[in-house]
């Protein structure tokens, strides 16, 4: 696979991450899902949002929910 291909496929590896996250409403949910560690989970939002410019989830240690911007999800699901 050439350089392009996997951008590509790492961007599409992060939005269907985002969506698993927002499906499940959890980060550890998601992961579960996934079969995939909390920490890769979360590194992978992180460095989406850290792509996109602006947070997507607002977090706290009981709550999830979508910023304004986290709309984008709505585009992932197509």
């Amino acid at each position: 696979m050439n350089r392009i291909g996997a951008l590509l496929m790492d961007k599409l590896h992060a939005m269907t991450t985002f969506v698993r996250v927002v499906e499940a409403q959890s980060f550890s949910k998601a992961a579960e899902t996934l079969s995939m560690p909390r920490s890769s989970v979360t590194t992978t939002i992180k460095n989406l949002e850290g792509h996109l410019g602006t947070p997507l989830l607002r977090r706290s240690t009981r709550t999830l929910s979508l910023t304004d911007a986290g709309a984008y999800e709505r585009t992932c699901r197509g």
